[in-house]
C-alpha cells in the first residue's frame, strides 16, 4: 500500500491554488463580506455592498493567479512548503479586505474596525480558507483514485464474462469503421488532384494539410474526447462515504467559532458576544455529535445526512434567537444567514475532507457497499468503450497523424523550394499512408520497443534526425505501447510545434516501469494551449511527466510509465 501524502504535498501541491477552490469560496466570501460590514447593511445599500464584496474578492483572484504562475508554479510536480501558501491565502485575503478598507474610507462610511483591524482579520482569514480549501481538493482527488481502484476491481471482473467480450469486439470494429470512413473521404480528396496542373503543389499542399486537420486530429480528437466521459464520482457516492465513515468534523465548529467571535466581538462587546457563541456553539457541537453517531448507523445514510445538514442550517434560527434576547438591537438577520452559510458549508467541507481521508482499504469497503451490480456492469461497458475511443484516438494521432504531418512538411519544403517533382513524390507517399487497412493499422499490436521506434524514427527521415538510446530496456506489451505513443506524440511536437532539427530519445528501465526522455533543439510553440498530445501523456503517465524549456535551447519532455 501507497505511504500517506504528506501535509505538504496535501497543501501545497496541484490544489495549493486553483480556480476551482476559489470559486468554491466565491459566495461565502461575499456573503461575509456583506454581512460583517455595518455600511453594507445600511437601508438601500445592499447591492451597493454586495458589488464591492465581488470587486474584492477578484482582488484575491488577482494575487492568487500571480502566485500561481509565479512562485507556485511548479507545485504540480514540486509541492510548495506549507507556510508559503499560508502567507499567499493571507496576502491575498488581505487584499481583499484593502479594496473594502477603501472604499469605506473613501466613501467615509460607517465601520466598527479600523483598516488595520479588517487587514489583520482578512490575513487571518485568508491564512485558514486556502490552506484548507487546498487540502479538502486534494483529499476529493485521492478519493476519486480509490474509488476508480474499487471500482476497477469490479469492472475487470465482469469484463471477464463471454458477453462483455463479444460486445467489447463489436464496439472495436464499429470504432474502427468510423475511423476508417473518415480517413477514406480524405484519401478520396487526394486522389482528385491533377498530378499535371501546375497548381497542383499547392493543391496538394491544402488537401494534406485539410488531411491532416479534418481526417486525423479532428477525428482522434472526437473519439478521445467521446472517450473520457470519465467515472467520476457522484455528489451521491461521495457523501455515502462520508456518511460511512465521519459526516462532520468538530475542528469545523471550532475555526467558525473562532471567527464567529471576532467578528460578533466589534458590535456585542466581549462579554456578550462570549455568551451568544457559548450557546450557539453548544447547539452546534450537539447536533454535530449526534449526526456523526446516528447518520453512519442510519439505514437510508443520504436521507439521515440531508437530515443532520438541515439541522445545522437551524443554527442560524438559533443565533437569532439568542441575539434577541442577549443583544435585542444587534443586526439578526445579517448574523443568521452568516451563520447558516458558515455551517452548512464548513462544518460538512471539512467533515467530508476528513471522511474521505480514510486508508484505501476503508475507502474500498465503504464503495462496495453502494455500487449495485447493475451499476458495475454498466459502468464495465462505459469503461471499456473509454479505453477503446482512447486506444484508437492514440493509434490514429499517433500513426497515421505523425506520418501525414511528415509527409506535410515535404510537401511545404517542396512548394516553397519551387520544386514540382518532391511535390509530387511528396503526393504519392500521402496516398500511400492513407491508402491502407485501417483496421491493421488500428489494432496492429506494436511488438518489439527497439523495432517500433526505430521504423518511427525512419518515418522522420530527412525531416528530423531521432537519435535513439535504449539503456537495457525492459518492456511489457502495455509499456511498449504506451512508450510507443509517447514517443511519437513527442517527435511530432518538436518537429511540427517547434520546428526542431534533431531529437534525442531515451529510454530507461525504472524499478516502477521505464522513463523516456526526449530532448530537441526547436524553439518554443507560440501556442501554449493543451492538446490532445497532453491528454495522452496524461493517460498514460497520470501526474508523472513534465515538459520544459532546455537552458541551452529546445525542450526536455519526461515522461514515467509506471
Amino acid at each position: 500500500m501507497a505511504s500517506r501524502p504528506t501535509l505538504r504535498e496535501r497543501v501545497g501541491g496541484r490544489w495549493a491554488v486553483s480556480w476551482q477552490g476559489y470559486l468554491l469560496m466565491f459566495p461565502l466570501a461575499v456573503v461575509f463580506a456583506v454581512t460583517t460590514t455595518a455600511a453594507f447593511l445600511e437601508p438601500g445599500r445592499l447591492l451597493f455592498g454586495t458589488a464591492v464584496a465581488v470587486i474584492a474578492y477578484l482582488a484575491t483572484g488577482a494575487v492568487q493567479f500571480v502566485a500561481s504562475i509565479t512562485v507556485l508554479g511548479n507545485r504540480a510536480t514540486r509541492p510548495a512548503p506549507v507556510w508559503s501558501v499560508i502567507l499567499i491565502g493571507g496576502l491575498s485575503w488581505m487584499a481583499r479586505s484593502a479594496v473594502i478598507a477603501w472604499v469605506i474610507a473613501d466613501g467615509n462610511l460607517i465601520t466598527q474596525a479600523t483598516t488595520l483591524e479588517r487587514l489583520a482579520f482578512g490575513f487571518l482569514l485568508g491564512a485558514l480558507v486556502v490552506p484548507v480549501t487546498a487540502w479538502l481538493f486534494d483529499t476529493v482527488m485521492r478519493f476519486r483514485n480509490k474509488r476508480d481502484a474499487a471500482l476497477q476491481e469490479l469492472i475487470d471482473a465482469e469484463l471477464a464474462a463471454e458477453r462483455q467480450r463479444a460486445y467489447v469486439e463489436a464496439l472495436r470494429l464499429g470504432l474502427v469503421e468510423e475511423i476508417t470512413q473518415a480517413v477514406g473521404n480524405a484519401r478520396a480528396r487526394m486522389e482528385s488532384i491533377d498530378l499535371t496542373s501546375d497548381a497542383m503543389p499547392q493543391e496538394a499542399l491544402e488537401a494534406l494539410e485539410n488531411a491532416s486537420q479534418d481526417a486525423v486530429r479532428r477525428v482522434s480528437r472526437e473519439v478521445w474526447r467521446q472517450g473520457v466521459q470519465t467515472s467520476r464520482p457522484r455528489i451521491r457516492d461521495v457523501f455515502s462515504v462520508a456518511g460511512r465513515v465521519l459526516p462532520f468534523s468538530l475542528w469545523a465548529v471550532a475555526s467558525m467559532l473562532l471567527f464567529g467571535v471576532l467578528v460578533l466581538a466589534r458590535n456585542l462587546g466581549w462579554g456578550t458576544t462570549l455568551l451568544v457563541a457559548s450557546v450557539v456553539g453548544a447547539y452546534l457541537v450537539a447536533v454535530v455529535l449526534l449526526a456523526n453517531a446516528w447518520v453512519p448507523r442510519a439505514r437510508h445514510v443520504l436521507r439521515a445526512y440531508a437530515m443532520a445538514l438541515l439541522a445545522l442550517a437551524a443554527s442560524g434560527a438559533c443565533m437569532s434567537v439568542v441575539l434577541g434576547v442577549f443583544a435585542p438591537d444587534a443586526p439578526r438577520s445579517a448574523a443568521a444567514v452568516l451563520t447558516v452559510v458558515a455551517a452548512t458549508v464548513t462544518i460538512p467541507a471539512v467533515g467530508l475532507a476528513r471522511a474521505l481521508d480514510v486508508t484505501e482499504d476503508r475507502a474500498i469497503l465503504a464503495l462496495r457497499e453502494f455500487i449495485s451490480a447493475a451499476s458495475v456492469r454498466a459502468e464495465a461497458l462505459a469503461e471499456q468503450e473509454r479505453r477503446l475511443r482512447q486506444q484508437l484516438a492514440t493509434q490514429l494521432h499517433g500513426t497515421v497523424g505523425s506520418h501525414l504531418t511528415a509527409a506535410t512538411m515535404r510537401m511545404r519544403r517542396a512548394v516553397d523550394a519551387g520544386d514540382f517533382d518532391a511535390a509530387a513524390n511528396a503526393l504519392f507517399e500521402a496516398r500511400r499512408l492513407l491508402d491502407v487497412d485501417m483496421t491493421s493499422v488500428l489494432l496492429a499490436d506494436v511488438g518489439d520497443l527497439m523495432t517500433a521506434l526505430e521504423e518511427l524514427a525512419a518515418s522522420w527521415e530527412g525531416l528530423v534526425e531521432v537519435r535513439l538510446h535504449l539503456n537495457d530496456v525492459i518492456a511489457s506489451p502495455a509499456h511498449v505501447t504506451a512508450c510507443v505513443d509517447v514517443v511519437t506524440e513527442g517527435i511530432n511536437n518538436a518537429a511540427r510545434h517547434g520546428r526542431a532539427r534533431v531529437v534525442d530519445v531515451e529510454v530507461t528501465s525504472t524499478d516502477d516501469g521505464l522513463r523516456i526522455v526526449l530532448e530537441d533543439d526547436g524553439t518554443e510553440s507560440g501556442d501554449a494551449s493543451p492538446g490532445l498530445g497532453s491528454r495522452v501523456f496524461d493517460a498514460v503517465a497520470p501526474g508523472s511527466w513534465s515538459r520544459e524549456r532546455r537552458s541551452q535551447g529546445g525542450s526536455r519532455l519526461i515522461v514515467d510509465l509506471r
